[in-house]
């Protein structure tokens, strides 16, 4: 069956590797989906995935407003031992742009007339991502600046 469709039985029989990839889910530490059969010995694979981000969301004391995009590629290495222990160690590289797939997004929305939360009122492949909550300065936030993560009333 592996040959017919390309994909070695190893590869078929991995879960699809979904991640919630925002930059908020990013600051916490949660594991990603895996095979639960352990294979004795070390075992490594690679995964990267492309994210748009796109959030307005306001209410009468906070807003959010999340506009960019997510490149990931990650290197994980799994070493079976025992009969049904395992340990995996995953090393992500992640980087955050304004990225080129708004255009694109945009488009296939209008295609479907599908709504797209006002999307095509804004820049196009812009990086932008602010947080507002009340009693908080302008950039007194403590959050990677990696993220780019600002704060403002």
């Amino acid at each position: 069956m592996g040959l017919l469709t390309g994909i070695s039985p190893a590869f078929a029989s991995e879960p699809l590797p979904v991640l919630n990839q925002s930059p908020l889910a990013a600051l916490r530490a949660l594991p990603a989906q895996r095979s639960a059969e352990v294979e004795a010995g070390l075992s490594w694979s690679i995964a990267g995935s492309i994210s748009n981000h796109f959030t307005v969301q306001e209410s009468d004391s906070e807003s959010l407003f999340l506009d960019g995009q997510s490149d990931v590629l990650s290197v994980a290495f799994r070493y079976g031992f025992l009969e049904d222990w395992d340990v995996e160690v995953t090393v992500p590289w992640r980087h955050h742009s304004g990225g080129f797939t708004d255009k694109l997004i945009t488009d296939w929305h209008k295609l479907f007339s599908l709504p797209n939360a006002d999307r095509d009122l804004y820049p196009v492949d812009d990086l932008h991502y602010r947080l507002s909550l009340p009693g908080h300065q302008k950039n007194s936030m403590s959050l990677p600046p990696a993220l780019a993560m600002y704060t403002s009333q």
